[in-house]
């Protein structure tokens, strides 16, 4: 049970981190354009 409870936090803190990376992608584009 551990390591499938391991693999999800890992998934979910993996898609977390995707998401935040986007989202600052996106606003770096924005300051970019905003120059």
């Amino acid at each position: 049970c551990w390591l499938t409870c391991e693999s999800e936090f890992t998934k979910f803190t993996e898609g977390y981190r995707s998401a935040i990376g986007s989202i600052m992608f996106k606003v770096m584009i924005c300051l970019n354009q905003l120059d």
